[in-house]
């Protein structure tokens, strides 16, 4: 665009002069002294260069503009005018306030006469100023008030792509418009308002180039599968064409499921799209005990069958592999899904949720505890009988609705029934809802699925991180050895992750407390049994299986096999095995008790080489802003020490970003001819889903009375006590009562109109009539 206008001087005089837009919008004092004369010689070679210099002109003086009528022939505008924003008057229907409910906007318009138009000179070949009305009816704005101006406020495309990459990273917008404001030197300079950011956030956010909201998250998903050859996605559709259940995961994902999907934990979360669509997350655990993604999916409802095909479509994307145990929470939706896909996995129920089920349905504090030692206490399942038998009678339990419908599932949620099966150490749904709170720091209520895909793909970038940070710090640190079995603790640091060698660390140590009962037992197939108890507790007893001179590697088949079934349950060497290592001089922890999955290099069988892909546009483009940014940041750093640093940069900015922008009309206009468009049936969006969480609270005016509404007076339906009219009447004939008693009733020769008789005065000292106590001669003579 060509900044050259034909404008005036400071002293007065016409000159030709190149100008910026910095340098036009920076010059006030020259807009303040320009007369009529001097507006009406200007010549203009475009549009655009006119609208400048009057936006300009009208920021320096304090007021808006809106632009008129134009006129245009074979395919060049010939005429275009621009008004002061105060013109013209509000209509006299917008006044009248009958049967309106909104209250009025205020007045703005004062029928203001200032004006600017320009027509086109085909002897010149540029736009002359055939009208200039300076002359305004009104206050014009002063100081910082300009900035509140509606012509003057507008929300750029450096500033929406800098709050689009503050979203990205849940940044709110108020809290962007802040920033902005801090980077440009305050609100005035900043060039617009929080509400204009907003505005512009949500008109980007409606305006899309796809026909549906489910078409724009599926092309987001085709862009990842493009990038990842190892990315899943599996949706339906309903009757009419609306997305129902969509799953996915990529190819991170089912590395980590290969290497650590032994203990899957699956549970729904709400409040996460526009259209109240359950989003189920599959969780597990890693090799540093931190949370980890299998995948994600948003369903339709929360019946049984959508839960088969979530856990169907769950398998074919991991190629069919099954799951040791998976826990939930108490739905029998959930519950019976399981069965019919997943039979080989034992399931087990939250023991968070039964434990607040628990208070809710017992109410004791002393049956509380009773119940929770039933669940959470390591003991065989004999022991869990008689502990809650004992339980049963001492609190006369045996008619709980309650305890018997959780005694006939009690294979799902006591720990005496997961001792020999591996859970990881997990026993509630906790990490799903630590993943839950996770996700929904980035998504909300009001966001539709083609945010709420990014936006989570963004979150679950920065859980692997995490993950990447821990693998960092455990094979660059070593921890101190503290315990007494120094070699056996040395080796378990070498070979396992912190966060898990902590684990191994407390039962070497706990070690310490335990004791033989005597020497080991010696059987003819060369194995040994040693019995060791706790100390101070002779009768708390273990027993342990050693079979000497067996090599083995494998975790399914230990040279070691303890009562207490720690490893079984944890995959973790207990404390009494570590006893029977001093006693038979091991110095290293043997194969067969080491759980590849708790390694250091539990992922070095599972990792996957991705072939080279080709970066997408959108991804391209973050990239280049990012660079782009950390090199502008530090020039202006340095150019904001000097002031000729800082003129050398205004200018250098000025000059390349109106090549930029040349550069970018080339591209999009190359972009709009090649880029076709797209035919055939369109995926319509979701409908509202009906979720089995609280129903949403909704608007009192409008909700339905719950209970037919009843007179507290005459008990008849229909109405309440102040419209009743038995009570209206009763009340006027007790006040027509009283008006009669008031004139005398109906025998008294007194009319009804007639004035009633005024009180006599009397003294209050001397009692007598026709004068008070201060006009009285006794008190005055006294």
């Amino acid at each position: 665009m060509d900044n050259t206008t034909k404008g005036c001087n400071k002293e007065g005089t016409r000159a030709d002069e190149t100008r910026t837009d910095d340098e036009v919008f920076n010059d006030v004092p020259d807009y303040r002294r320009l007369k009529v004369e001097d507006v009406k010689a200007m010549t203009f070679k475009t549009v655009e260069d006119a609208e400048r210099f009057y936006s300009a002109y009208s920021l320096a003086l304090g007021f808006g503009f809106r632009k008129d009528t134009k006129g245009e022939a074979e395919g060049t505008i010939r005429r275009r005018q621009w008004l002061c924003n105060k013109q013209g008057t509000r209509a006299k229907k917008w006044f009248v306030l009958d049967g309106r409910g909104r209250t009025p906007r205020k007045i703005t318009r004062v029928n203001c006469k200032a004006k600017f138009r320009v027509n086109y000179n085909e002897l010149v070949g540029a736009y002359v100023v055939k009208a200039f009305v300076p002359e305004h009816s009104h206050e014009l704005a002063t100081g910082n008030q300009t900035a509140f101006i509606r012509s003057h406020r507008n929300v750029g495309k450096s500033d929406l792509a800098r709050a689009n990459t503050m979203s990205k990273v849940s940044i709110r917008p108020c809290h962007a418009y802040e920033y902005m404001v801090e980077q440009a030197g305050g609100y005035k300079t900043v060039g617009f308002t929080e509400k204009d950011l907003y505005n512009k956030l949500d008109q980007q956010r409606r305006t899309t180039s796809f026909e549906s909201d489910s078409e724009g998250a599926l092309a987001y998903m085709n862009a990842l599968a493009a990038q990842d050859p190892y990315f899943y996605c599996r949706f339906n559709v309903d009757i009419e064409d609306r997305l129902a259940n969509m799953f996915w995961r990529d190819g991170h994902a089912f590395v980590d499921f290969m290497c650590y999907g032994d203990v899957l934990i699956f549970d729904s979360t709400y409040k996460t799209n526009v259209y109240k669509k359950p989003l189920v997350l599959f969780v597990g655990s890693n090799n540093h005990r931190g949370s980890i993604l299998f995948g994600a999916a948003l369903l339709v409802d929360e019946t049984v069958e959508t839960y088969t095909w979530l856990l169907r479509s769950f398998l074919d994307a991991m190629n069919g592999k099954m799951p040791i145990a998976v826990l939930t929470d108490g739905d029998e939706a959930m519950r019976s899904a399981i069965e019919d896909v997943m039979p080989q996995a034992k399931h087990r129920l939250c023991a968070w949720h039964l434990s607040r089920n628990a208070n809710t349905n017992l109410k004791c504090d002393e049956k509380l505890k009773a119940f929770n030692r039933c669940m959470r206490k390591f003991q065989t399942v004999e022991q869990f009988e008689v502990m809650w038998h004992d339980m049963v009678e001492k609190f006369d339990l045996h008619n709980s609705f309650w305890i018997n419908m959780m005694y006939e599932k009690r294979d799902k949620w006591a720990q005496a029934f997961f001792r020999n099966h591996f859970m990881a150490g997990m026993r509630s749904t906790q990490r799903c809802e630590g993943m839950n709170r996770f996700m929904k720091d980035s998504i909300g209520s009001g966001m539709k699925l083609v945010e709420v895909v990014p936006r989570m793909d963004r979150a679950l970038m920065r859980l692997r991180n995490n993950q990447v940070r821990d693998d960092f710090n455990t094979m660059n640190s070593t921890p101190v050895l503290e315990t007494h079995l120094k070699d056996l603790e040395n080796h378990a640091a070498s070979i396992y992750t912190y966060d898990v060698f902590k684990w191994v660390r407390k039962e070497i140590r706990k070690e310490s407390q335990a004791t033989l009962r005597q020497g080991p037992e010696y059987f003819e197939d060369g194995h040994r049994v040693y019995t060791m108890s706790a100390y101070k507790r002779p009768d708390f007893e273990h027993k342990v299986v050693y079979y000497h001179g067996k090599n083995t590697e494998s975790a399914a088949d230990p040279i070691m096999v303890c009562s207490c079934n720690m490893f079984q349950y944890r995959g973790v060497p207990c404390r009494h095995m570590f006893t029977v290592m001093k006693h038979e001089h091991i110095n290293e922890i043997p194969k067969s008790l080491i759980v590849k999955r708790w390694s250091k290099s539990a992922r070095d069988v599972c990792s996957i080489k991705y072939p080279e892909q080709d970066i997408s546009k959108e991804a391209l483009e973050v990239s280049r802003y990012g660079a782009v940014s950390v090199d502008c940041n530090q020039m202006c750093f340095y150019a904001s020490k000097s002031e000729a640093g800082y003129n050398m940069l205004k200018r250098e900015i000025n000059r390349l970003t109106a090549i930029m922008e040349g550069l970018l009309r080339d591209c999009e206009q190359v972009q709009s001819i090649a880029t076709p468009k797209s035919k055939g049936c369109v995926l319509r969006d979701p409908i509202t889903a009906k979720t089995k969480g609280r129903e949403a609270k909704s608007d009192k005016k409008y909700e339905p009375s719950k209970r037919p509404i009843t007179c507290s007076y005459c008990k008849g339906p229909g109405h309440n006590t102040q419209t009743c009219e038995d009570r209206k009447e009763k009340e006027a004939e007790k006040r027509g009562g009283k008006e009669a008693e008031k004139t005398g009733g109906e025998g008294s020769n007194t009319p009804r109109n007639a004035t009633p008789a005024k009180r006599s005065i009397h003294c209050s000292r001397c009692k007598g009539a026709g004068h008070t106590y201060r006009t009285c001669k006794k008190v005055t003579s006294f």
